[in-house]
């Protein structure tokens, strides 16, 4: 007798639905969205999700368990820890005991890419047979897990990479925004809110994050084919939102025309947003660069320059 209730019912209709990309490789198919929380990634993601022939997949945070920092791990200070040992793949690699050894790599890699790709193809068939799309383009916004993002890449080099970026300096200022008392994260998480004393140090590792992030992602950005990469700033993006979001639909394939692209861009517009869920503590706050400037002390704005300030300088923010 087949299974009843929710499992049952999606397993009947994942064998009634056969699709094409069964026949081909699903990796072709995938999009990873990679950079940084508060980036502009959900937006980004929703901009191309809107086009037909498309699945959305929304933060697996797969990169997150691939590519520990070693801050989090052990518990350093992120100032004391060497670029070279960022993360527990680097600081363990050496060690034949390391699930991930440099020893082993030659077994774990083909295994990882097998799991990545057979988990992914469940959740694809299962979105495609929802939606009745047929050889979908598969869209994976993945900004928090995209310390891991060399792992990933290297486990799908046949996958397309969209690199967006965005001043450091605001992606801070959105996070101490969203954790602080009457953030949309801090009234997730029961009996939590920064106080005015932690802000220094949630900033203090936050910097070192993003900076992490940032470095791991520029590289395996380089070490993308060129044909399968893409960088787009947040703003730039914000500037010419109709041009980006048509030239990325033009690489992706999506074949939209331009009066198409002006509607999803107007539709999705931060003023689109009902007032009441918007603003200070929202989950959409300001689409506006340089907030950071009113939003944070002197002192902290020194803090955060000493940390993050030669790479600001190396992408061009000044």
């Amino acid at each position: 007798m087949p299974a009843r209730g929710p499992i049952g019912a999606a397993a009947s209709t994942l064998r009634r639905w056969t699709p094409p990309w069964r026949r081909r490789a699903l990796e072709s198919r995938l999009v990873w969205i990679l950079g940084s929380p508060r980036s502009g990634s959900s937006w980004l993601h929703s901009l191309l999700a809107a086009a037909d022939g498309t699945v959305a997949i929304d933060e697996p945070t797969v990169g997150l368990h691939l590519g520990v920092l070693t801050m989090d791990y052990a518990g350093v200070q992120p100032a004391r820890v060497p670029e070279s040992r960022v993360r527990v793949n680097e600081l363990r690699a050496d060690l034949d005991s390391y699930f991930f050894s440099n020893r082993y790599a030659p077994v774990w890699r083909p295994l990882l890419r097998r799991l990545l790709l057979g988990r992914l193809d469940a959740e694809v068939r299962d979105l495609a047979a929802r939606e009745r799309v047929r050889d979908p383009l598969v869209l994976i916004k993945e900004p928090t897990g995209s310390q891991g993002a060399d792992i990933i890449l290297s486990a799908t080099p046949r996958s397309r990479m969209i690199f967006l970026l965005r001043d450091g300096r605001d992606v801070l200022d959105s996070e101490l925004d969203s954790f602080s008392r009457g953030g949309w994260i801090a009234d997730q998480i029961p009996d939590f809110a920064l106080s005015p004393d932690d802000r220094r140090e949630f900033l203090n590792a936050r910097a070192h994050a993003w900076l992490y992030r940032t470095r791991v992602v520029q590289h395996a950005f380089a070490d993308h084919p060129p044909e399968l990469r893409f960088l787009v700033r947040y703003e730039d993006l914000l500037d010419d939102t109709e041009g980006i979001v048509g030239e990325l639909s033009g690489w992706l394939g999506l074949g939209r025309s331009v009066e198409e692209v002006a509607g999803v861009v107007d539709a999705l517009a931060f003023e689109r947003i009902n007032a009441d869920d918007r603003g200070r503590g929202q989950f959409a706050r300001a689409a506006k660069p340089g907030l950071w400037r009113r939003n944070l002390s002197p002192a902290e704005q020194d803090l955060i320059a000493g940390i993050i300030g030669p790479k600001l300088e190396e992408l061009g923010y000044p």
